[in-house]
């Protein structure tokens, strides 16, 4: 049956402990980088519900122009009629 030499033991418990060290401070860092990932990410959808809202309403201002101007094309085009009937008439 095999032994252990005192010494042999307390250092492989040693280098055992040190890895357990390294590997608890490098799961603090994953988890300090996870968390600053995640609120990036709330950040960035935040300016996405932004961004979304603002072309909401641009559209919406887009569809307000679209319909002026066809209003002041069918004014204009009164107009013209109005102005075509004005000519023909004899004076």
């Amino acid at each position: 049956m095999p032994t252990f030499d005192p010494e042999d033991f307390l250092a492989a418990l040693s280098r055992l402990y040190q890895s357990q060290l390294k590997f608890d401070e490098e799961l603090r860092e994953l988890k300090d980088r996870q968390q600053k990932t995640d609120e990036q990410l709330d950040d960035l959808g935040g300016y996405v519900r932004e961004t979304a809202e603002i072309a909401r309403l641009t559209n919406s201002r887009v569809d307000d122009l679209g319909t002026y101007v066809r209003e002041l094309a069918e004014i204009v085009r009164r107009h013209e009629e109005r102005l075509q009937r004005l000519e023909i008439r004899p004076m």
